[in-house]
């Protein structure tokens, strides 16, 4: 230890913060002159960036800040990218201060959510709730009631107002 004051004691962490930082940048249209035009509503590209800052109680260095992104950076809060480099700065939390950041904080990426859709309003493939180009909703998926028969899009029979089964 005294040859090298970086090294520390894990009883030396004292917190693990998560900070994501949003970066946030216009998109923009061509008018008929070739200019750039804002478009109405504005349209922007985000890209999100992960550090993680150990606060430790040391006499060399209060925290340690470092970046998690592995050189890919999330573009939407939505996307399973994002939710995976949320989950990796969890378990980091957990690794180094399990009183502080139990194991119920873990935020698992949600198994539904992976699934692709084509976003019916400007045919973008997306894996999340919500179309990552326009935002619109992802449809709820279409089925048959077994009591009347009749197709139905949402949480209820629109003929006869039977509960959509849970296996839907």
């Amino acid at each position: 230890r005294k040859g090298n004051p970086d090294i520390i004691k894990l009883d030396q962490v004292m917190a693990v913060d998560l900070e994501i930082d949003e970066d946030k940048d216009e998109i923009y249209d061509k008018d008929e002159e070739g200019k750039e035009i804002s478009f109405d509503p504005k349209r922007y590209e985000y890209e999100y960036s992960f550090f993680l800052d150990i606060k430790v109680n040391s006499p060399y260095f209060e925290h340690i800040k470092f970046d998690i992104n592995n050189f890919d950076h999330p573009d939407s809060k939505n996307s399973e990218l994002y939710f995976k480099q949320k989950y990796i700065a969890q378990q980091i939390q957990h690794a180094l201060k399990p009183s502080l950041y139990p194991e119920a904080i873990l935020e698992k990426v949600n198994e539904e959510e992976k699934e692709e859709w084509t976003c019916p309003e400007c045919k973008h493939i997306n894996n999340t709730k919500f179309c990552g180009n326009c935002g619109k909703a992802k449809p709820s998926p279409r089925w048959f009631c077994p009591d009347c028969g009749k197709e139905n899009t949402g949480k209820f029979c629109i003929g006869c107002g039977t509960k959509r089964p849970d296996n839907i």
